[in-house]
């Protein structure tokens, strides 16, 4: 998806009360901006609907409508839950507006000074089991949170938990992808959003979005467990197309032992990332209760 062309002096202009700090980051589907509002230190995010002098934005398999309503859809689901390990709204109001023959979606998010997990991962290799258990337990947090309320995240990866501060419990953010089964559907049937590499093979194999549930979710959160773990992604070897990974998850494979890699994995840890990457939903865990609770007893058991 393309981002916006957006300078710090335009959103200044474009949303009065806004200032901006420093140049924008690259956020994957969004531009973000570190700035203050109202006195108050955010993240406002920047997302690209459509362009007059580029036709239609590249990476963007819906309407101008539906890329409007899964901006309004993710920011209903932050201002509608209140979780410590969902990100949350921040003080600039959702809005469009029109810059430079551009159409843009604002809005904003508390601002988090802790590191992306894959930043962790790329930076340290394998992360510590206890590190590992306590990102995992903030996650399944947000899964349960969500799930409570009947919405499946459907975009879980390392670039989407981030710490709330450097060494602090980690959050889930980005719940563009997220699918509420009370509301209707935004996304074309047949259509892949998201990154498909950390999907689970119940989206995959593209059954219906409100036959999925939150061990979508927890399949993907096993995925992340691996590669935290390991420090590689348990499908992809080095020179890996999406294709052969995609494959992989949809064929059913198990990767390796975690514990053939990193030797201080221990046996417990090992099931349960076992468990959450087993192919047939049935065969994960009943309850995100359920899940919560084993990875607490693990935790206290290392």
């Amino acid at each position: 998806m393309r981002l916006p062309v957006l300078e710090p002096s335009d959103l200044e202009s474009l949303v009065p009360g806004v200032s901006v700090i420093g140049s924008p980051l690259n956020g994957g589907q969004k531009l973000v901006f570190e700035a203050n509002y109202s006195g108050e230190k955010c993240a406002v995010k920047a997302i690209l609907i459509s362009a007059e002098a580029l036709g239609s934005v590249p990476g963007n398999d819906y309407s101008d409508d539906e890329a409007i309503a899964r901006a309004e859809r993710e920011v209903e689901i932050l201002g509608g839950i209140d979780s410590p390990h969902l990100v949350s709204l921040g003080p600039v109001p959702f809005q469009v507006v029109e810059h430079q023959g551009q159409r843009i979606v604002i809005f904003s998010e508390e601002w988090l000074s802790g590191r992306a997990l894959n930043e962790e991962i790329a930076d340290q290799g394998p992360l510590p089991v206890e590190q590992v258990l306590e990102m995992a337990l903030s996650v399944t947090s947000a899964i349960c949170s969500l799930w409570d309320r009947s919405i499946v995240h459907r975009d879980i990866k390392p670039g989407n938990i981030v710490r709330r501060s450097p060494g602090g419990e980690h959050v889930l953010l980005d719940m563009g992808l997220a699918f509420d089964l009370g509301d209707k559907s935004i996304t074309p049937s047949g259509i892949y959003v998201g990154t498909p590499i950390y999907y689970s093979p119940d989206q995959l194999i593209l059954r219906p979005n409100r036959a999925l549930d939150f061990r979508s979710d927890s399949y993907a959160l096993g995925t992340v467990m691996y590669e935290s773990l390991t420090g590689s992604h348990p499908f992809a070897t080095q020179g890996s197309s999406q294709k052969e990974v995609v494959t992989k998850i949809v064929n059913g494979e198990m990767p390796v032992a975690p514990s053939s890699i990193v030797a201080n994995v221990p046996n417990e840890v090992e099931r349960l990332v076992n468990r959450l990457l087993q192919h047939r939903p049935h065969r994960r865990f009943r309850t995100c209760s359920q899940l919560e609770a084993e990875l607490e007893a693990i935790k206290a058991n290392i």
